[in-house]
């Protein structure tokens, strides 16, 4: 995947996931103040490989970390682990 498809498609997810918090604000309440965010998909390892290499930069600095997903039409938030 090029850099410009990974840039493009974390927009795209960017604003999805913008339009989930408007109709669920309780979903905020999981994620940390000061942290990032990177998205994954269901099913699409080349995209959630480059998102993983994001988070092991941010994880050198000791940034907090959620992870939200993408399954279908829901998006589930956790705490990223490399576990």
């Amino acid at each position: 995947m090029s850099n410009s498809h990974f840039i493009k498609k974390n927009l795209k997810l960017s604003l999805a996931f913008d339009d989930y918090i408007a109709k669920y604000p309780s979903v905020l309440n999981k994620i940390p103040n000061d942290s990032l965010i990177i998205f994954t998909v269901k099913g699409d390892e080349e995209f959630n490989k480059m998102s993983w290499i994001v988070a092991g930069r941010a994880q050198v600095e000791k940034q907090k970390i959620v992870e939200a997903r993408k399954e279908d039409n829901r998006w589930k938030i956790q705490k990223f682990s490399f576990a």
